[in-house]
């Protein structure tokens, strides 16, 4: 599990349809990323919620996309 990177509860999900069919083509395809059909926000509205929060949460130490800067 550590070496995959996924949750135990994850795991047994993605062996499940495999040990039903007996094929890898049974395990769903990784779906990382933007959903179909997500509608991104404005660059306008993006700001205005990026600013609110500023003044709200406290810093993100490792913000995602952004790597550990190393």
């Amino acid at each position: 599990m550590r070496e995959l990177d996924v949750s135990r509860s994850t795991l047994f999900r993605l062996v499940k349809p495999f040990r039903e069919d007996g094929r890898i083509s049974g395990l769903p395809r990784d779906a990382r990323g933007p959903k179909p059909g997500l509608q991104p926000l404005d660059p306008t509205v993006e700001e205005i919620v990026s600013r609110h929060f500023k003044g709200v949460l406290p810093p993100v130490a490792n913000p995602p996309g952004r790597g550990s800067g190393a």
